[in-house]
């Protein structure tokens, strides 16, 4: 008998405990798991952030390829942008054909002169062996013109700049007699990779936490914007030279893309991170962009009109 009552009453102490705990904790809210719990209409879910290529994607970007650092044929049917950017080769981009072919087998950095279009000056080596090199379109027979990066022309293609690395001046050597003129010294200036007006008359660099607009040929600083939070900044110049747009290194480089008004300040952010280089085609309607992910880089290529549409911003300056 005993063996039938000791069970049972272990049983029935067990399920008076269950009722009492129940009984002290009724009067709490029921809480529901979070992983378990339905979603309101009213709830709001913090939005997955955006990539670089959504941003693009949301200009209406259109990708052209694999490269680095494009410019623009003055007739604006080609576009020409190095393979990357370890000195491994120049390619030309056939805008209407959608086909690219290789211009050199070596070089990095390449850009197209204005007007005639004769000249396509380019960098081959890397750090202090980096030498602008100037090759004739569509032939490709290069002439070295010195140590030096980042080369860039004025306008209507009669003078070659580049940056000077072991002197920290920015260099010029026009164009005479089939061939370049000794290269001269412009202004003094330790950023490697300043950006050249198409008119001739200013350029753009880093300097510290500002970006600095400075006139050629007397040397004075015009203007003086702060940059956003950034390691780096590669840029270019709209064809009018009103509108200068920059952006970083790369996709670890917080500097966000953005094209700014230089005389009026008012700016547009085109991007959060990796896109930069811009280059403007020469009507000013498309303007092409690295993309630098940690994948690879890439061209794109969006309509300066959906740009002009962004939201304005006023970046601020310093006297």
């Amino acid at each position: 008998m005993n063996r039938i009552l000791l069970p049972a009453l272990v049983l029935g102490l067990q399920w008076m405990s269950a009722c009492l705990t129940w009984a002290d904790n009724s009067s709490k809210p029921l809480e529901i798991d979070p992983l378990l719990k339905p979603t309101m209409p009213g709830d709001r879910t913090p939005a997955k952030p955006e990539t670089p290529k959504d941003e693009i994607r949301k200009l209406d970007g259109k990708l052209l390829g694999p490269g680095q650092r494009s410019s623009w044929s003055p007739d604006g049917k080609k576009i020409v942008f190095g393979c990357s950017g370890n000195d491994n080769g120049i390619l030309v981009y056939d805008v209407a054909a959608n086909k690219t072919s290789t211009f050199t087998p070596t070089g990095k950095d390449p850009a197209w002169a204005g007007k005639e279009g004769r000249w396509i000056a380019y960098v081959t080596g890397s750090g202090a062996n980096e030498a602008i090199w100037a090759a004739e379109f569509p032939d490709g027979k290069p002439v070295r013109q010195a140590s030096g990066t980042l080369p860039s022309w004025s306008g209507d293609g009669k003078t070659l700049f580049f940056h000077a690395f072991d002197k920290n001046q920015l260099m010029s050597s026009e164009v005479a007699n089939g061939g370049f003129a000794p290269p001269r010294a412009r202004i003094a200036m330790s950023y490697r990779y300043p950006a050249i007006s198409p008119d001739g008359k200013r350029a753009a660099y880093k300097r510290n936490d500002e970006l600095v607009i400075q006139q050629i040929d007397d040397g004075k600083v015009a203007k003086r914007f702060v940059l956003p939070k950034g390691v780096g900044l590669l840029g270019g110049w709209s064809p009018d030279s009103r509108e200068f747009g920059f952006g970083g290194w790369n996709a670890d480089d917080p500097m966000p893309c953005i094209v700014l008004d230089v005389a009026t300040g008012q700016a547009r952010q085109l991007a959060s991170r990796a896109l930069t280089f811009p280059a403007w085609s020469p009507d000013g309607t498309k303007i092409t962009f690295d993309l630098r992910l940690r994948t690879g880089t890439r061209i794109w290529m969006v309509d300066a009109a959906v740009v002009k549409k962004l939201p304005t911003f006023k970046m601020e300056t310093r006297e």
